[in-house]
């Protein structure tokens, strides 16, 4: 996680998953770019699963419910 005032970095990557660069998570949205990710489902054994729903502030669907918590992945 960045810190304030810091840009949160990812690797934008090509549809063979082949690093091109690595550039702010912002850039990345804001032009459209594949960029790598990491998916988190939480699941009980009884197979509830545990959703969150997303800040009214955020960026990309504010205030939506998901079951999966979505993170770009730190560039190696």
């Amino acid at each position: 996680m960045s810190t304030p005032g810091e840009a949160e970095l990812v690797e934008r990557v090509d549809e063979h998953d082949q690093i091109l660069a690595v550039v702010s998570r912002s850039e990345a949205i804001r032009h459209g770019w594949l960029h790598r990710i990491a998916t988190i489902v939480c699941r009980a054994p009884s197979g509830r699963l545990l959703v969150h729903r997303r800040p009214d502030h955020a960026s990309r669907f504010p205030g939506r419910f998901f079951a999966a918590q979505l993170d770009p992945t730190r560039p190696r």
